[in-house]
């Protein structure tokens, strides 16, 4: 998941249009006056055809009619499920915990409904879900920033010299192990494992990094796991 903060994030989108297409910006300013943060998915899905994995609404929820749920907004509910629920009692009864998180407003009526019983239920039964109960130290949505130069954000910023700009990110979970992390990025798309190794492989792998740095710990292991698939996969 990537945090972003969306008047930032279109004001930047525009700024780098205009660079890159030779626009109003004068070619002359260094990569600091174009841009000074960016966040994973904006280095990560640079010229990948937009940023669709980006998960905010483009409207107000009190615009929205009735209806069932987008697949995009069904991944959104179970994000929030992963997000903000008491795991340990969700193992022991999911539909308390959703009803419960229903009453407190994490979900509507409606994402509630939505979410896929028995996928989460196959991930309380995973080897990476009883990994993380088992460490000292787990956390959830983990932001961290950390500023990147030349070798990790040339062919998003061109002309970035020897400027650093800073980088943010959001990972869904981390959790020590033996003294290292093992980060894990929950996925609920529809495709393959290799689709889904390739697909965020450079998102993971610059997620490692920057926390790695900003942490101090090293990331011992990757982890993606497929709510669709119904298992967990460790891109190479």
């Amino acid at each position: 998941v990537v945090a972003i903060t969306v008047p930032v994030y279109n004001v930047l989108a525009v700024l780098a249009l205009e660079f890159f297409l030779g626009g109003t910006l004068s070619p002359r300013r260094t990569a600091r006056e174009i841009v000074t943060k960016l966040s994973v998915s904006q280095v990560v899905h640079h010229g990948e055809g937009g940023f669709s994995e980006v998960p905010f609404s483009k409207e107000p929820a009190f615009l929205k009619e009735e209806g069932a749920l987008s697949g995009a907004q069904r991944g959104t509910a179970l994000h929030t499920f992963m997000s903000c629920a008491d795991h340990a009692h969700a193992q022991q009864d999911l539909e308390g915990e959703i009803e419960r998180m229903t009453h407190e407003h994490y979900l509507t009526a409606q994402e509630a409904q939505s979410l896929d019983r028995r996928a989460i239920s196959r991930y309380y039964q995973s080897d990476l879900f009883l990994r993380s109960q088992r460490s000292h130290n787990l956390r959830r949505e983990f932001a961290f920033q950390m500023e990147l130069g030349r070798e990790d954000l040339e062919t998003v910023i061109p002309n970035i010299g020897e400027h650093l700009v800073t980088v943010q990110g959001i990972a869904d979970m981390i959790f020590e192990e033996d003294g290292a992390w093992v980060l894990a990025d929950f996925k609920t798309d529809r495709v393959d494992a290799d689709t889904l190794c390739d697909r965020y492989r450079r998102q993971l792998a610059l997620y490692a990094k920057m926390i790695a740095g900003s942490t101090g710990m090293p990331v011992r292991e990757k982890v993606i796991y497929s709510f669709y698939l119904g298992r967990a996969l460790t891109p190479s």
